[in-house]
This record gives C-alpha cells, sequence and structure tokens, in this order.
C-alpha cells in the first residue's frame, strides 16, 4: 500500500500490524520507522523482538514510541526482547531503555549478538506477537517492509524462529545500562 499522508501512513501500518488488512507497507525513512515501531508496541499484546545493529535515537528516543512500550509493558504477560549489535550505541537510549526496564523488570530482555554471527546476516527486523514483522533487507538503511494479516504470519513466524535462534547464542550485555 502507498499513503500519501502521514495519517494514513499510520493507519496502514496499523491496519496491517494488526492483521486488519493484507497489503504490505514499505517504510522509507527513519520517520516511517518511527510511526511502525510505536504502532508494533500499540498492536501487540503479548510479545515483541527486536532485532538491531543499534536502536535509533530519531525512533526509540521519541517519546510516542516510549509511551507506547509502557502501555504495552502493562498488559499481563507481555514480554519484549531486544538484541543489539553495537551495545555502546544504547547509552544514548538510557530514558526509553531505563524506563521499559523498570515497567517490565524481568520481562524484558536485552542481549548483545556475538560479533562472529553479525557478519552471518545484513537484515534487522522486528516481530509482534509472531504474527507481524517489520523487516529491513540491509540494516544500514531504514528501507523495510510491514506486514500483517494472514499473508504476513508464516513470514513472521519464520522471522521470531530466526531470532530465537540468535537469541540462545547471544550473551548478556558487554556494559551496564542502570540509571546513573
Amino acid at each position: 500500500m502507498i499513503a500519501h499522508s502521514s495519517e494514513e501512513y499510520r493507519e496502514a501500518v496499523a491496519r496491517a500490524l494488526n492483521g486488519l488488512d493484507d497489503d504490505f507497507v514499505f517504510n522509507g525513512t527513519v520517520d516511517h520507522a518511527r510511526v511502525v515501531v510505536e504502532e508494533a508496541f500499540k498492536a501487540a499484546r503479548q510479545y515483541v523482538q527486536i532485532l538491531s545493529n543499534r536502536l535509533s535515537a530519531v525512533c526509540y528516543g521519541s517519546t510516542p514510541v516510549t509511551a507506547a512500550a509502557l502501555a504495552f509493558l502493562a498488559l499481563n504477560d507481555s514480554r519484549i526482547d531486544i538484541l543489539v549489535e553495537e551495545p555502546e550505541t544504547l547509552l544514548s537510549q538510557r530514558e526509553f531503555l531505563d524506563a521499559i526496564q523498570t515497567a517490565g523488570g524481568t520481562r524484558v530482555r536485552i542481549l548483545q549478538v556475538p560479533k562472529a554471527l553479525v557478519g552471518t546476516y545484513t537484515f534487522n527486523f522486528l516481530t509482534v506477537d509472531r504474527r507481524a514483522f517489520r523487516f529491513e533487507a540491509d540494516r544500514t538503511k531504514p528501507i523495510a517492509v510491514v506486514g500483517g494479516g494472514a499473508s504476513a504470519k508464516q513470514i513472521a513466524e519464520h522471522l521470531s524462529s530466526v531470532f530465537d535462534d540468535l537469541f540462545s547464542r547471544s550473551a548478556p550485555l558487554s556494559l551496564r545500562l542502570e540509571p546513573a
């Protein structure tokens, strides 16, 4: 789907992530990515997985993304798992990370992907309840596709299994993120 206004884009993303539309929505800017992440937290009911080389400050540093993540964590049995490749970049996301770790406690896990594994793939992605996703084929660019609904479920399940495999082979962060 091609949306022409920011509200049309947000609505198309929300419909996809909530499984109300089988269309795939394209993401071509960091602003789009921020909308997608915010709407992903709003659509999630149980589980969000994030694989990222870094958590972009433009995206994860926004108040609406943090608010949506906190609202998600207020749900019973909700969980966020994050895999990062460049943990030193997380220091610029202290506010977001402190907020979700305080709200979620052990339901928020952040691990570092070993450098040996980082070279075996080129993508970033996010999954919502193993049924919807945002996928960047090239982690150096914000160009991505967002999918939900019946046509995306198999892809989301596959991405979740890739995440689970990487998560099982990842380690605790090599730096401390506790509040100063």
